[in-house]
Parts: structure tokens; sequence; C-alpha cells
């Protein structure tokens, strides 16, 4: 009976550890996720905040600030919420840039006129 118990104990210190080990590898993965998040919108406002308004670069920036603050927190729904946030906040940047003109640059020739 003793060793019975004594292999189920084993187990469930096998599980148990098996569970925390998901649970760090799904905080990594997600603090990674984030990093790459913050990368991009770092990027975008950088590249395209000129086609944006103030007050999307402003949304933006507050949001690319409280994932990083989020990031380095052992709250994964939390990580994942401000990443979730700061998406929604980057896709009115590319919304911005959808709505601008098509701009030419000075190097291209005008289309050939059929007189």
């Amino acid at each position: 009976m003793g060793d019975r118990l004594s292999r189920l104990y084993s187990s469930a210190l096998l599980c148990f550890g098996a569970d925390e080990d998901k649970k760090k590898r799904e905080l990594i993965e997600t603090q990674n996720v984030a990093d790459q998040l913050v990368y991009a919108a770092e990027k975008a406002l950088k590249e395209h905040g000129d086609k944006a308004g103030e007050d999307i670069k402003k949304n933006v920036q507050e949001k690319i600030d409280v994932l990083k603050t989020t990031r380095s927190s052992a709250d994964t729904l939390a990580i994942k919420s401000a990443a979730e946030a700061l998406s929604k906040a980057m896709s009115s940047i590319g919304e911005a840039i959808s709505k601008q003109p098509p701009q030419q640059s000075g190097n291209e020739e005008p289309p050939p006129s059929h007189a």
C-alpha cells in the first residue's frame, strides 16, 4: 500500500511540475510576442507616424508604454490584454495610411500621351 501511495504522490508532483512548466512556457511565449509587437509598433510609428494624426500617434505610444510595463510582469492575461490593445491601436495607423492619396516620387516618368 505504501509503494502505491508513493507512486501516486510522485505522479502528482510530476503533474504539478508539468503544469508549472506549461505556465512558464506560456508566459515566456506571451512575453516574446509582446516584445515583437512593441518592436513592430515602434517601427510603424517611426516609418509612418507622419501619415497618422497626433491623436493616433499618442494613442499608439501610450499602448506601447503600457505593454512594455505589463510585459515585465508574470501576468500572462494582462500581457495578452495589453498586446491586444496595442494591436487595435496600430490598426488605426494602417487606416490613416490607407486614406492617404498615393504619392509619386519625383523620378517617375509621366505616362506617355497618346495624341
